[in-house]
């Protein structure tokens, strides 16, 4: 049997079966506060002005959820938090979820941010041949990113789970394993989304279409 260092994308969902549907529980209950709040003003809706709200106020719905779960601060519309004592493949492990606005789905690039850098290098989870988790082996900590948007009427579009790769400090490049898109709970039955193999990533800088083709 192949080694698996890292869970595939059904696994992954599994994995945070109980944390990705109050997620989006959170951010769309903060998309809905953010579209309350420029209807009562009666104001043009400033885009920045938006994300921050939706970040707030789904920080805070999160914090009453999970009142044991770390979260870290960071700005620019991030939520970052630390599950504990997940179980994959018969041991236990903890999950770094970092929340991001994308407009396209994909990861917002390193730049100069270390922390990101770090993130985006996925630790190894050594197993031996047969699948059996090593026991001597301390890494026990997978990292995922859930990213959102909304739509231009400021409705929650569908999140996705990335699982980051590598990270290249000199060129920026960000390499993942693969990301879904994750079920809306809100819908009862839904048709499964096969997770894509992503190609390596170049975000920093960010390609434009002409160089994509």
């Amino acid at each position: 049997m192949e080694k698996q260092s890292h869970p595939g994308a059904e696994d992954a969902l599994s994995l945070l079966a109980p944390i990705h549907p109050q997620i989006h529980k959170a951010l769309d209950n903060g998309a809905f506060k953010a579209r309350a709040y420029f209807e009562a003003e009666d104001t043009k809706v400033e885009r920045c002005l938006q994300s921050m709200l939706v970040r707030y106020h789904a920080k805070l719905q999160l914090q009453k959820d999970f009142p044991e779960v770390v979260f870290d601060n960071f700005s620019l519309c991030g939520i970052s938090l630390l599950c504990k004592d997940l179980t994959w493949r018969g041991r236990k492990v903890s999950c770094r979820l970092r929340v991001w606005k994308s407009f396209s789905n994909e990861l917002p690039p390193a730049g100069d941010s270390d922390g990101r850098r770090v993130f985006y290098t996925q630790p190894q989870l050594e197993m031996f041949p047969d699948g059996s988790p090593n026991e001597a082996e301390h890494t026990n900590e997978i990292r995922f990113a859930i990213l959102w948007n909304l739509s231009s009427t400021g409705i929650l579009l569908p999140l996705w789970l990335v699982a980051p790769k590598s990270c290249n400090r000199k060129t920026g490049q960000i390499k993942v394993w693969w990301d879904i898109q994750i079920p809306d709970p809100t819908l009862s039955v839904q048709e499964s989304k096969a997770a894509r193999k992503r190609e390596d990533l170049q975000l920093q800088p960010r390609k434009t279409e002409e160089q994509k083709k």
